[in-house]
């Protein structure tokens, strides 16, 4: 999952991402992915050399819930949070649509469903590597910044930026992060 999850971001920003990237927030950023995936390594080694069932074959180890689970929700996360992010660059890369907000497809679901698919790929890691309990830690933590400080933000900006065109965009997708929930 570590694998998969740098491999993602690698091509996020090669490929996806055109935002300007002050050195000091690449530091913070990588930090952050590294303390985290390091400790959800930590935490998955501990977990295979506890008590825990032990499994010897992919499909043994498919059949403990909190690893389907798990398996599951950084999946479904990664796919939701690259190809929106692959629809908004196509988006943007049209010259037609210079200066306009996107709420197309994945996008049309919740205005920030890219956020949505961090924090499953997030929390399914850790559901993975320590269970339970450090899954909807993990879980909350990035719910709770995403709603709490980074979409307030960014609702800020979008408002300046696109004026009268945020609004339509807002009326049209109600949805912040979870679609038809929140």
């Amino acid at each position: 999952m570590s694998l998969i999850s740098t491999l993602k971001q690698t091509f996020w920003t090669l490929f996806i991402g055109r935002e300007e990237m002050h050195f000091r927030s690449a530091l913070i950023i990588a930090f952050f992915a590294t303390f985290m995936n390091s400790l959800n390594s930590a935490l998955a080694s501990w977990s295979v050399t506890s008590l825990a069932p032990r499994a010897s074959t992919l499909p043994e180890l498919l059949k403990i819930p909190t690893i389907t689970a798990g398996a599951t929700l950084f999946l479904s996360g990664v796919l939701i949070e690259t190809i929106s992010e692959i629809q908004r660059a196509r988006f943007k890369a049209d010259a037609q649509n210079t200066g306009k907000p996107y709420a197309g497809g994945l996008f049309g679901l919740a205005r920030n469903i890219n956020y949505t698919g961090f924090t499953l790929w997030k929390a399914g890691y850790a559901l993975v590597a320590a269970g339970p309990g450090f899954g909807i830690l993990v879980a909350a933590f990035h719910f709770y910044d995403f709603a709490r400080r980074a979409v307030p933000i960014l609702d800020e900006y979008c408002a300046k930026r696109y004026g009268e065109d945020w609004l339509v965009v807002r009326k049209k997708v109600p949805s912040v992060l979870i679609p038809a929930v929140y």
